[in-house]
């Protein structure tokens, strides 16, 4: 049996670094593993690299740093932020929102972009992706942008149609509730590249029959709801699809 990296155990807290564009500790995982540390310390190293940058181990360096507990550490050396994403989407622990922390942090200008997107609309990270690619297909969720995303090559297509989309659907959620709900966003964004349509009108629509447009379970229903709105009372009946 080969020997590979020895474990170290100590209560030198200061000695270790948090790695640039990490992501930022969760509170309720924090109070989670704290509870359990206080029950009993199962002895679980975390791993740093050559310049006690935590690679993978954030909670339990906090939690044990708070509790005064011992902690345990590998070193491996060579490893930085590229080894952090591998080992998070292995263990599945990483969302998008991770990510956009991790590499905004790095100054990536278009995640950077995206994190300010999603603060001024407050419109949820998989739509906001779906708005900012240019993406018209799809129920809302992309592999392809999802995937260049965690990657960190994700790309903004045209950043002025975004935010003039996210107004409209904001628009929207005066007569709507459901306005930010993924389905819908991929509804109206496909319908507002139909030339037929008028923005303007359906709201004017909407807002006589607000109670027409209620949750639907995809895309494909939204749309024809929505033509039903927009075709209430209209002799030219038009169709989105």
């Amino acid at each position: 049996m080969e020997k590979i990296n020895d474990v170290f155990q100590t209560k030198e807290y200061s000695r270790f670094k948090t790695l640039e564009g990490n992501r930022n500790l969760n509170p309720a995982n924090l109070a989670r593993l704290k509870k359990s540390m206080q029950q009993e310390l199962l002895q679980v190293p975390i791993i740093v690299n050559e310049k006690m940058e935590i690679i993978d181990g954030q909670h339990r360096f906090e939690s044990c740093k708070e509790l005064e507990l011992p902690l345990c550490f590998i070193i491996v050396r060579g490893y930085e932020l590229e080894q952090v994403h591998k080992l998070n989407a292995i263990a599945r622990n990483w969302g998008l929102p991770d990510y956009l922390h991790s590499y905004a942090d790095l100054g990536l200008k278009d995640y950077i972009l995206t994190k300010n997107f999603i603060s001024k609309y407050g419109i949820p990270i998989n739509s906001s992706l779906q708005l900012l690619s240019g993406v018209t297909t799809g129920g809302g969720y992309s592999k392809s942008y999802a995937e260049s995303f965690k990657a960190g090559t994700f790309k903004i297509k045209d950043y002025s149609m975004a935010c003039a989309l996210a107004t409209q659907i904001l628009a929207v959620g005066k007569l709507y509730d459901g306005n930010k709900r993924p389905h819908f966003i991929s509804a109206i964004i496909l319908i507002l590249e139909n030339p037929s349509f008028n923005f303007k009108t359906f709201l004017k629509k909407l807002s006589i029959q607000q109670t027409a447009l209620v949750h639907c379970a995809n895309k494909k229903q939204y749309i024809r709801l929505i033509e039903e709105i927009y075709n209430y009372h209209s002799r030219a009946k038009v169709r989105f699809i």
